[in-house]
């Protein structure tokens, strides 16, 4: 098994690879940076 990492500017994802390097699962979430950032827009507006 392989795990991959990709931190981007808005998103952070895992996925996992299996022998022949093929994806067999992957998950992403929202960087908190851009939940704080829409939360404050939000309420300064």
């Amino acid at each position: 098994m392989y795990y991959g990492f990709d931190i981007g500017g808005s998103k952070i994802a895992l996925g996992v690879y299996d022998t022949q390097r093929q994806l067999v699962w992957q998950h992403r979430v929202v960087h908190c940076r851009m939940i704080i950032r829409s939360c404050w827009r939000c309420w300064s507006s």
